[in-house]
């Protein structure tokens, strides 16, 4: 109820954008399904009803309702196809580690005694290779594997799971990443790296103290973060989302606009300050009503127990958050911001590194600065103005270009008016130009037409396996409704095998080079008139 107007607003924004992308994604399926006609394609393909889904956002059934009132199908394993291989290159993106749990899998239960140590003599329970539960394991296999008690941090909550080590008398497992499986029971994903393991050995867990350290720095500093943007952005902001690793952080929130380069620099300077206050970071159990009497930050739509874990970075930030942290802020070492863009509507994406990929960060940035002073052979203190020298130079060079062009294209239309003709009653020139792009062409074009109030022009081109037409007719004639640039394209797309289309006073046609553009510009009269 709090925040009635804000979410309204969302809303309605949300439904603005989502109308312009159903205008564009409607051309698009009156494409596909135009093309499907000429054809006479019954059933629409899984990667075209897919780009649907993804790019325009129409559900499955949409595009499913709109086919049968055309009396067309859509093919739905080909759709499924799509979804998952879109799945595995996000997945591949994040560099994810792969588990083979399975959604209906009663994995054994597994007391997490990571908040306490990173350490700890346990005992595997279970062992598993895809849909497989195996006694043991021996070199060189991958399999997941359950423990008694475990000090690894299953991925969730947006932290990213523990990677470390798993050693028993007889074997010993590299940790490659760890999940919370379906049961909530934690679930090591492990490369067997000698010897064999079995169910029921005793064995040491060890997490890899670095990794789980600088993802602790990431995930603190999301908690001074979202503090921050409150304090200088406003009440409005709430957690949307994030992402905690070793290596960087992400953090989601609600907010209408870009952050601009000041307020930017103020909530970088902000979480910065409280990092060099080491302010003392606690966690504590209390019921849910206490935490939320105290103020503590809880993420918008999340379900919360009776009893919540509550993590406080001095006065400063208090949220309900079950992940691993610093014990100080000033563990932190640095934080910097290394972008902010927009994710949704009403929704912003800040982007940082804390520690060590700080300050690899700032390293970067001023190896890359250094290299541009080199290249400018300036002083630290002159590279500005000595750029902005080159940028005036480079100003004065392009006008002068334009300049050069405009002369050029002068000279070009008087030489293309001299070669106009009689077809019939309409006066009409054709020629094709080596090296102009389909811009060019259209630019050149409209000029042309201007020219030629009583005449048809095409001009054409063919290069990098591509050919294009562009077709350009004078007012005189659309005004008497004798011809339209677009109609006439339409004409030659069919004669060419190209695509194309356009407004009646310019259209343009493409597709592939088939090495006939002498040949059809020789015909092209006979295209267009015939």
């Amino acid at each position: 109820k709090q925040r009635h107007e804000h979410i309204a607003a969302v809303i309605k924004s949300e439904e603005e954008r989502f109308g312009e992308t159903l205008d564009q994604g409607l051309a698009l399926f009156d494409q596909i399904t135009a093309g499907m006609a000429k054809s006479n394609k019954t059933i629409i393909s899984g990667t075209d009803a897919f780009k649907l889904y993804d790019t325009y956002g129409f559900p499955l059934d949409l595009t499913q309702a709109m086919s049968s009132e055309k009396g067309l199908t859509v093919d739905l394993e080909g759709f499924e196809k799509s979804m998952e291989g879109q799945r595995e290159q996000s997945r591949a993106a994040r560099g994810e580690v792969e588990f083979s749990c399975s959604k209906d899998a009663e994995y054994p239960n597994c007391i997490f005694v990571g908040y306490e140590c990173l350490e700890a003599k346990t005992r595997i329970t279970g062992i598993f290779r895809k849909e497989l539960t195996l006694d043991r394991s021996e070199k060189g296999m991958t399999v997941d594997v359950t423990l008694e008690d475990t000090p690894f941090y299953g991925e969730s909550g947006g932290q990213a799971g523990d990677v470390g080590a798993i050693e028993s008398k007889d074997g010993s497992l590299k940790v490659e990443g760890t999940v919370k499986a379906f049961n909530k029971a934690t679930v090591h994903r492990c490369q067997v790296i000698s010897g064999t393991i079995k169910v029921g050995d005793q064995v040491s867990a060890m997490v890899d103290c670095q990794a789980r350290l600088a993802t602790a720095r990431h995930h603190t500093a999301t908690h001074l973060l979202q503090s921050a943007l409150r304090q200088i952005l406003g009440k409005h902001v709430q957690q949307q989302g994030s992402a905690v690793d070793p290596q960087r952080l992400r953090f989601d929130f609600t907010h209408f606009a870009a952050l601009d380069p000041m307020q930017v620099q103020q909530v970088e300077e902000l979480v910065n300050r409280q990092v060099m206050e080491d302010l003392p970071v606690e966690a504590g159990h209390m019921k849910l009503a206490e935490a939320q009497a105290q103020g503590a930050m809880a993420l918008f739509g999340e379900k919360y127990g009776e009893e919540v874990r509550v993590v406080s970075c001095g006065d400063f930030s208090k949220e309900l958050c079950g992940g691993t942290h610093l014990r100080r802020t000033g563990e932190i070492g640095l934080f910097k911001i290394i972008r902010e863009e927009a994710i949704a509507s009403g929704v912003r994406r800040i982007e940082a590194v804390a520690g060590v990929p700080a300050l690899h960060h700032i390293r970067k940035s001023e190896q890359l600065l250094d290299e541009v002073r080199d290249r400018l052979k300036a002083a630290p203190d002159e590279v500005v103005k000595k750029l902005n020298g080159l940028l005036e130079e480079l100003k004065a060079l392009e006008k002068a270009k334009r300049e050069a062009a405009r002369n050029q294209q002068g000279s070009l239309i008087e030489s293309l008016v001299q070669e106009v003709g009689d077809v019939g009653e309409v006066r009409f020139v054709c020629r094709a130009l080596e090296g102009y792009s389909s811009d060019e062409l259209r630019e050149l074009a409209d000029s042309l037409r201007k020219k030629l109030p009583g005449g048809v022009a095409v001009l054409a081109s063919a290069g990098e396996g591509k050919m294009s037409f562009t077709v350009a007719v004078g007012d005189e004639l659309i005004k008497a409704k004798k011809f339209s640039a677009g109609d006439l394209a339409k004409k030659l797309a069919a004669a060419t095998g190209g695509r194309g289309g356009g407004r009646p006073q310019l259209a343009q046609v493409g597709g592939r080079d088939d090495g006939r553009l002498a040949e059809h510009v020789a015909k092209m009269a006979e295209y267009l008139f015939g």
